[in-house]
C-alpha cells in the first residue's frame, strides 16, 4: 500500500464511558482555547494526538504556566477505528462544534499514552492544581481502551480519515511498535515525557474524595448554603503530604482574615438593605381621616425630600464599600500569585466568588432602593389619595 500522510488539525471534544455514564472533555483549563485533534507522522510511526491546553509547572518557574498535555494514540495500538456523521449530537459537543459533527470511535489494544513537556517540574496530580478537574478526566481517559473523538465535519476530513481507516483495518500499521515513539521531537524539539498518574484503585480514590473536607470546617453564617457548596475540597493524595513553610502559613492566614472580612461586609450590606426596606415601609401611607392627612401634606413633602437625600447618601456609601472590597481583592490576588503552595490554589477562586456575591448583593440593594423619580411619584400618589379622600368627605 502506498504511504499515507494526511494532515489533520482541528478543534475537538473527547468522550468516554465511566461506570456506564457518558462523560465529555470539551473545555480545557485555558478557557479561551480548545482541544485539538491532529495526525502526526514520522519516519517510523503514525499517531492520532489530542492536545489539551492546561496549566503545568515547568523547571525554573515557581508558578504554573500555560502548557499542553498530549493524548497520544499510535496507529499500531488501534484495534478498530470507525467514524460517521452524527444524526444526534450530544449537548457538550453541540456547544463546541458546528451543526454537522463527525464522531470517531476508537477501540484500542493498549491504554492511551499521556505526554507532558520534558521540562515539567513534577508529575501532574489531580486535586492539587488549578487544572484538577481536567486532570481527573485525563486520568480516567488514560485507563480506558475505548474513546470517541468529535470534530467538525468536512468532506476533506472525511476523505482523509477514510484512507486511514482502510489502512488500519487492513493491518497496515500493526508492524510499527509503541517503543518507536520519538519523544525528543515533540514540543517543538524540546522533548516530552510520559505522565505517570497515581495507581490508586478507583473505588478507593472515590471514597477519599467523598470524605474530603472543605477549606474551613466551620461554615460562615454570613454566606448562604449555595456559597458553602461552592467551596472545593482539597487534600493531598496518599503519600504526598506536605506542610507549608512559615512564610506560606502567614500569607495564608492573612488571606483567611481577608476572606472573613469580606464575609462580614456581605452581612453588613444585608443589614443595610433590611434597614432601608424597613425605613421605606414606615413611610407608606396608612388609613386615617382625609382632612388630617391633608393637614400633614407639607410635612410629607419634606419627608420625601429627606428620604431622597438619605437614599443617595446610602447608595454612595455602599458604592465606596464595594470599590474598597474590589481593591483589596485585587491586592490579595497579586499576593496569592506569589505563593508556591499548590494545595491552596482554590482559595483565591473562593475569594473571587465572594466578591461576585458582594457585587450581586449590592445590585439587589440598589434595585430595591428608592430613587428620586419613584419618590416623586410616591408623593404624587399621596396627594391624589388625599384629594380623593377630601372629595369623598365633602360628598
Amino acid at each position: 500500500m502506498a504511504e499515507i500522510n494526511p494532515q489533520i488539525s482541528t478543534g475537538a471534544v473527547v468522550g468516554w464511558l465511566s461506570r456506564d455514564t457518558s462523560k465529555y472533555l470539551a473545555e480545557p483549563d485555558l478557557k479561551r482555547r480548545n482541544l485539538t485533534f491532529r495526525t502526526r507522522f514520522d519516519k517510523d510511526s503514525s499517531f492520532f494526538e489530542i492536545c489539551i491546553p492546561i496549566y503545568l509547572k515547568h523547571t525554573g518557574n515557581k508558578n504554573t504556566q500555560p502548557s499542553t498535555l498530549i493524548l497520544s494514540i499510535p496507529f499500531s495500538t488501534i484495534e478498530t477505528f470507525s467514524f460517521q456523521v452524527l444524526a444526534t449530537v450530544p449537548q457538550p459537543v453541540r456547544e463546541k462544534l458546528s451543526s454537522q459533527v463527525l464522531g470517531l470511535d476508537f477501540k484500542l489494544n493498549e491504554n492511551i499514552t499521556i505526554l507532558i513537556p520534558l521540562d515539567t517540574k513534577e508529575q501532574p496530580m489531580q486535586g492539587r492544581t488549578q487544572s484538577g478537574v481536567v486532570l481527573d478526566n485525563v486520568r480516567e481517559i488514560s485507563r480506558t481502551n475505548s474513546i470517541s473523538v468529535y470534530i467538525d465535519h468536512t468532506a476533506v476530513f472525511e476523505a482523509q480519515l477514510n484512507l486511514i481507516r482502510t489502512a488500519i483495518n487492513e493491518g497496515y500499521y500493526r508492524s510499527t511498535r509503541r517503543s518507536q515513539l520519538d519523544l525528543q521531537s515533540l514540543y517543538q524539539g524540546l522533548g516530552a515525557q510520559i505522565a505517570r498518574f497515581p495507581t490508586q484503585p478507583e473505588q478507593v480514590l472515590g471514597a477519599q474524595f467523598e470524605q474530603l473536607p472543605a477549606y474551613d470546617e466551620r461554615p460562615s453564617s454570613s454566606l448562604d448554603t449555595a456559597a458553602q457548596k461552592r467551596k472545593r475540597p482539597r487534600s493531598e493524595p496518599h503519600g504526598q503530604e506536605t506542610e507549608a513553610d512559615p512564610s506560606e502559613a502567614e500569607t495564608l492566614g492573612k488571606e483567611s482574615q481577608k476572606r472573613q472580612e469580606l464575609e462580614e461586609r456581605v452581612a453588613t450590606l444585608e443589614k443595610e438593605r433590611v434597614r432601608l426596606e424597613k425605613a421605606l415601609d414606615d413611610k407608606e401611607p396608612g388609613p386615617g381621616p382625609g382632612l388630617r392627612r391633608a393637614a400633614s401634606e407639607g410635612q410629607s413633602r419634606q419627608t420625601v425630600k429627606e428620604s431622597i437625600r438619605t437614599a443617595k447618601r446610602e447608595i454612595k456609601a455602599l458604592q465606596k464599600r464595594i470599590e474598597t472590597a474590589e481593591k483589596e481583592i485585587e491586592a490579595l490576588q497579586k499576593q496569592n500569585d506569589k505563593i508556591n503552595f499548590e494545595g491552596y490554589d482554590g482559595r483565591l477562586w473562593d475569594v473571587e466568588q465572594e466578591l461576585n456575591e458582594v457585587g450581586e448583593q449590592y445590585s439587589d440593594i440598589k434595585d430595591n432602593m428608592v430613587t428620586e423619580e419613584n419618590l416623586r411619584d410616591f408623593g404624587e400618589d399621596i396627594k391624589q389619595d388625599i384629594a380623593k379622600r377630601i372629595m369623598g368627605d365633602d360628598h
